[in-house]
C-alpha cells in the first residue's frame, strides 16, 4: 500500500477537505485531501478517494449476488494494476486510488483509436483468471431475478405505470426462455470469459502515465466499477459495449440520459473493435481493415449482434428494478388527517368536540379495515376491468412491494371520508357516519381511483385516435387527486349536507345566521398542519424520491403547492377585506383560501411551471369565493366550509392540468391534441360527478327514509358530545380554581356553564334569574338552557347565577348586560 493508513488514521476529521465528486445509483464518491502540514512520502498518496456505499447499496449487491464481485473482485484487480488501487475497505464504503484521469464520453466510444484500445483493454479483462465460478449463469440468473422482480412492481406516477403497463403486457418469462434457448442452442454463443458486463462511458477511464490531468497525448485506459463483474460470455459483454454507444449519461441533471438509435456502431466499426480485440487475444496486432475478415471475425461479429438482445433485455428490466428500489415513504402524509381533526376542532362548538374527534380517529380505524378488506381490490386489484378491480381482498397475495401503495392510498380514502364528515358535523347521528365511512373508503371512493390511477382502469388507458397516419392517445391527467379525490369528497359532502339539511338556527326567514366555532387556535393549528400534510400529499404522489429525476419532480411539485396555496390564501385574503360580506382581514376565510389553492395544483403540480401555479392558485381562490357564497344562497350549511374548497377547488384543478400543463396544455399548444386531452379530463369530471351524485343521494336519502340520518332537535340543542358520548370536552368539573364549592368564596368561582346560544352562565347557589333569548322583549318565554347540569324547557327559568354587575358599590341585582353582541336589558342575570 503506497498510501500511509498512519497518517490518515492521525488526522481529524475536521482536518480533511472533502469535493462531491460524483454519485451513482448506489453511492458517492468524495476526493479526500491531507493539509499541506502533512509531510507525505514520495509514493505516498496525499489525495484519495472516498466511496460510501448509499442507502441502496445493501439491497443493489444483494438483490443481484454482486457483493463479492464488487468487494473482493475489486481487491484483486487492485493488486494486478487493472482498476484503482484498494488503500482500505470498511462496512460502509472504501478508499481507492485518485487516478489523475477523466470519463470517456458517448463521442470517445466511437474514435477509432480510442474504440481499438478500448478493445485491447477488454481483451485483457477478459483473460483475467478470478476464483469464481466459470460458467454463464450469472447472466440467466439476473435476468429471471429481475423478471421476477419487475411484475411485481408497481408504480403510482402515471407516466411511469403507462410504460411499466405495456412492459407487463408481454410474457416475460416466455421471452426470456425464448431468448436462452436462441443464444445458446440457436446459435454458437461463444466462449465464456471473466467480463465487466458494464463498459459504458463512465467506466473506463483515460488516465495520464504522467499523473498530470491536462497531459492528453500519453495516456492509458482504466476500466472502474466492477459490482456487475462476473464470468459471462465474451458476445455478452462486447454487445453491451456496443449498446452504450447509443446513451450518454452527461446529460443534466445527475442519472438523466440521452439515447441516439443513429449512435448504434456500424459494421465497419464493429469490426475495428473485433479485429482489435481478437488481435489482443492471439497476440497478433496485423489485422487491418484491408484485410478481408476471417471466419473468426465473422463468428464473433454475429455473436455480438445476437447477445445485443440480452443487454437490452437484461438493462431494460434493471430500470424497472431500480425504480422500485426508490420507491418513497408515505407516512409523512398520515399528517393529512390530523389537520383535518384539529381544523373540525375549531369550527364546531365546544359541545360537539369530542364527537368530531371521534369521528376523524374513525376515518383512520373504519377506514383502514374497510381499504383493508376489500377497498383497495377495488381500487388496485391486478385483475379487472375498466370499470373495477376484483382481486387482492384483505390483501391476500399482494406482493410485499404494493403495501406502501396501498398505505398511500389508504390515507387518500380516509380522507374523503374527513372532509365529509366536516360538512355534517353537528347534526348526524354517528351509526350514519360509520355507515357512510365504510362506504366511501371500501367503495365510492376505491372505484373512482381505479378509474382515474390503476393501469386497467378507463380513465387511466384513455382514447386513441388517428391522425396523419400515426395513432395518438389521449389520458385522463390528475396527478394527485382534485379529481378522484377532493371532487369525490366535495361531491359527497355536498349531497350530504343537502340531504340531511342545515343546523337549528343556522338560516332564519332564509338569512345566513353566524354559529361559529368555539377556538380558532386550534382552526388555525389544524390549517398548519394540513399545509404540511399537502405537500405529502402533493409530493407523495409521485411515489419516489431517489430515482433518475425524481428528486427534481418531486420539488417542482412542492414549490408549485407551496405558490398555488399561497396565492389562493392572498386571493381571498384580499376579497374579504375589499367588503365580501364583511371588511375583516379573516383568518378562516384566509386559510380556505389557501386550501382551494393547494386542491386546485394536485391535477398537474408535476407539469405546471411556477407562474402557472400562480394563475391557478389565484383562479382558485376565487373559485372558494364563489362556491361558499353559492351555498349560502342556496341555504346548503357546510361548517367548514369544506364543499367550497374541496369541490370548487378539485374542479378547477381537473380542468387545470390540461390548460396548464407545460408540455401538451392548451396555454402553449392551442392544437387539436391538447383539446382532446381538455375533452378527456371533462369528461373524467363529469362522469365522477355523477357517480358520485347518484350513490351519494341514494344512501343519504335511505338513510333519512329510515330515520338514522340527524339526531333529535333535543339532542342537537344540547351538542352530541354528553347524549352520544358521555365524554365532554370541556367537563365542568375541570374548572375552577380547587377552593371546595361549599365556601364562601368558592361559591363565586365556580365554573362556567356554556347555554345553547353560545353565552356562559355563572353558576352561584345565592340568587335565582330569568334567562332570556337574544332579542326578545323583557317577560317572553327563555330558551333551553342548562340547570343543575340538564336542559330545561321552561319560559321562566330559575337557575342559580350570579349578577354580574353586582358589587359591594354597586349592590343592584338588575342590570344591562351586552355579551355576545347581544344586549340584555333589566335582567336578573348576565351571560
Amino acid at each position: 500500500m503506497h498510501c500511509s493508513m498512519a497518517h490518515l488514521a492521525s488526522v481529524s476529521p475536521t482536518s480533511l477537505s472533502g469535493l462531491n465528486e460524483r454519485g451513482g445509483l448506489s453511492n458517492k464518491l468524495y476526493i479526500c485531501s491531507l493539509p499541506e502540514s502533512y509531510g507525505v512520502g514520495k509514493e505516498e498518496k496525499r489525495k484519495v478517494v472516498l466511496r460510501i456505499y448509499g442507502p441502496l447499496y445493501d439491497e443493489l449487491v444483494t438483490s443481484i449476488g454482486c457483493l463479492i464481485a464488487d468487494s473482493v473482485v475489486f481487491a484483486l484487480l487492485s493488486e494486478w494494476n487493472v482498476g484503482p488501487k484498494l488503500f482500505a475497505i470498511f462496512p460502509e464504503g472504501r478508499l481507492e486510488e485518485l487516478l489523475p484521469a477523466k470519463s470517456l464520453t458517448r463521442e470517445d466510444l466511437a474514435k477509432p483509436e480510442l474504440s481499438v484500445r478500448i478493445a485491447q483493454k477488454t481483451a485483457e479483462y477478459h483473460q483475467l483468471q478470478l476464483p469464481l465460478r466459470k460458467d454463464p449463469d450469472y447472466l440467466w440468473n439476473t435476468i429471471s431475478e429481475w423478471c421476477e422482480e419487475a411484475l411485481q412492481t408497481h408504480f403510482n406516477e402515471q407516466d411511469k405505470a403507462v410504460k411499466l403497463a405495456k412492459l407487463k403486457s408481454v410474457d416475460l418469462k416466455q421471452e426470456y426462455e425464448f431468448l436462452r434457448h436462441y443464444l445458446e442452442t440457436a446459435t454458437s454463443p461463444g466462449p465464456v470469459t471473466f467480463c465487466h458486463n458494464d463498459l459504458q462511458q463512465g467506466n473506463i477511464l483515460k488516465v495520464s502515465r504522467e499523473l498530470q490531468e491536462n497531459n492528453e497525448e500519453d495516456f492509458d485506459l482504466k476500466l472502474i466499477d466492477f459490482e456487475f463483474s462476473a464470468y459471462n460470455y465474451r458476445a455478452f459483454d462486447l454487445a453491451n459495449h456496443f449498446c452504450e454507444w447509443m446513451f450518454d449519461y452527461s446529460v443534466p441533471p445527475p442519472h438523466y440520459f440521452a439515447m441516439s438509435l443513429k449512435s448504434w456502431p456500424s459494421k465497419e466499426q464493429q469490426l475495428i473493435f473485433i479485429r482489435a480485440y481478437l488481435g489482443k487475444v492471439v497476440k497478433d496486432n496485423n489485422y487491418t481493415l484491408a484485410e478481408s475478415t476471417t471466419i473468426e471475425e465473422s463468428e464473433l461479429l454475429d455473436q455480438v449482434n445476437r447477445f445485443a438482445l440480452a443487454s437490452h433485455f437484461m438493462w431494460g428490466l434493471w430500470g424497472v428494478v431500480q425504480q422500485r428500489l426508490n420507491s418513497a415513504a408515505n407516512g409523512i402524509q398520515f399528517n393529512y388527517l390530523a389537520g383535518f381533526a384539529f381544523l373540525e376542532v375549531g369550527a364546531v362548538r365546544a359541545k360537539n368536540t369530542t364527537n368530531i374527534l371521534l369521528k376523524n380517529f374513525l376515518d383512520a380505524f373504519i377506514g383502514a379495515v374497510a381499504y383493508w378488506l376489500f377497498g383497495y381490490a377495488f381500487g388496485f386489484g391486478e385483475k379487472g376491468n375498466g370499470f373495477i378491480g376484483y382481486s387482492y381482498f384483505a390483501l391476500a397475495d399482494l406482493p410485499a412491494e404494493k403495501f406502501s401503495h396501498w398505505f398511500f392510498h389508504y390515507v387518500f380514502a380516509a380522507s374523503t371520508a374527513t372532509i365529509v364528515s366536516g360538512s355534517l358535523a353537528e347534526r348526524t347521528e354517528f351509526k350514519a357516519y360509520l355507515m357512510y365511512s365504510v362506504f366511501l373508503t371500501g367503495f365510492l371512493y376505491p372505484v373512482v381511483s381505479h378509474w382515474a390511477w390503476d393501469v386497467n382502469g378507463w380513465l387511466f388507458i384513455g382514447a386513441e385516435y388517428t391522425k396523419d397516419n400515426v395513432t395518438m392517445t389521449v389520458t385522463y391527467q390528475d396527478f394527485a387527486g382534485s379529481g378522484a379525490v377532493h371532487v369525490v369528497s366535495g361531491m359527497v359532502a355536498l349531497v350530504g349536507a343537502a340531504v340531511v339539511g342545515p343546523r337549528i338556527g343556522r338560516f332564519v326567514n332564509g338569512v345566513p345566521m353566524p354559529l361559529k366555532g368555539h377556538t380558532v387556535p386550534k382552526a388555525a393549528l389544524g390549517g398548519f398542519i394540513l399545509f404540511f400534510g399537502f405537500l405529502a400529499f402533493n409530493g407523495g404522489s409521485n411515489a419516489a424520491i431517489a430515482g433518475e429525476g425524481a428528486a427534481n419532480a418531486v420539488s417542482l411539485v412542492i414549490v408549485n403547492t407551496v405558490i398555488g396555496g399561497a396565492a389562493g390564501a392572498l386571493t381571498s385574503l384580499i376579497i374579504k377585506r375589499l367588503g365580501f360580506a364583511e371588511k375583516h382581514w379573516s383568518l378562516l376565510f384566509t386559510m380556505n383560501g389557501g386550501f382551494t389553492g393547494m386542491v386546485s395544483q394536485c391535477s398537474g403540480c408535476n407539469t405546471f411551471h411556477p407562474y402557472a401555479a400562480f394563475v391557478i392558485g389565484i383562479i382558485g381562490g376565487i373559485t372558494y369565493v364563489a362556491w361558499s357564497t353559492a351555498m349560502l344562497h342556496f341555504q346548503v350549511d357546510d361548517p367548514l366550509d369544506a364543499v367550497a374548497v374541496h369541490l370548487g377547488g378539485g374542479i378547477w384543478g381537473v380542468l387545470a392540468a390540461p390548460i396548464f400543463n407545460m408540455d401538451t396544455g392548451i396555454f402553449y399548444a392551442a392544437n387539436e391534441h391538447s383539446f382532446r386531452l381538455f375533452g378527456w379530463n371533462l369528461l373524467g369530471l363529469v362522469v365522477i360527478m355523477a357517480w358520485c351524485v347518484g350513490l351519494a343521494f341514494m344512501f343519504f336519502f335511505l338513510l333519512r327514509l329510515l330515520g338514522q340520518l340527524r339526531v333529535s332537535e333535543e339532542v342537537e340543542i344540547k351538542g352530541l358530545d354528553i347524549p352520544k358520548h358521555g365524554e365532554p370536552a370541556y367537563p365542568v368539573e375541570s374548572y375552577g380554581n380547587g377552593w371546595e364549592p361549599s365556601s364562601e368564596e368558592g361559591k363565586t368561582s365556580f365554573p362556567f356553564y356554556q347555554t345553547s346560544i353560545n353565552a356562559f352562565v355563572y353558576v352561584n347557589p345565592t340568587k335565582n334569574g330569568q334567562i332570556k333569548q337574544p332579542g326578545m322583549q323583557h317577560g317572553q318565554p327563555g330558551q333551553v338552557v342548562y340547570q343543575n347540569g340538564q336542559p330545561v324547557n321552561h319560559s321562566n327559568v330559575h337557575l342559580d347565577l350570579p349578577d354580574r354587575d353586582a358589587s359591594p358599590e354597586n349592590p343592584s341585582h338588575k342590570s344591562n348586560v351586552e355579551e355576545d353582541g347581544h344586549t340584555y336589558e333589566n335582567m336578573d342575570t348576565a351571560f
